[in-house]
């Protein structure tokens, strides 16, 4: 297995909640370049996930200065701890991308 490297991200104090992490830019440009379906993994735990981009409402500020949050959507990232960072990375030829504990 040959998995690249797509981000380091703390896991937020909702993503036990809503299955939601939150990804950058780039590692998104990679996802919705590389794979139309995948699968999400956290340790031997794997489900179905999908790839979600919402506009900015954390804040108040001008249009201008708006921007789009990106996320990773799967019922397994419910099981990660709040606050730690951790390794998400793709493996291609399977369509899975990891997640792991840093």
């Amino acid at each position: 297995m040959v998995t690249q490297h797509l981000d380091v991200v703390l896991v937020s104090r909702k993503t036990p909640r809503d299955g939601k992490l939150e990804i950058s830019e780039s590692a998104a440009a990679v996802l919705r370049d590389a794979v139309d379906d995948f699968t999400v993994s956290v340790g031997e735990i794997r489900a179905h996930g999908t790839m979600e981009s919402l506009a900015c409402t954390c804040s108040k500020v001008a249009s201008a200065t708006s921007h789009v949050h990106h996320f990773i959507v799967s019922p397994v990232l419910q099981s990660l701890p709040v606050g730690i960072p951790v390794a998400v990375g793709l493996d291609r030829p399977s369509g899975t991308v990891h997640v792991t504990g840093c």
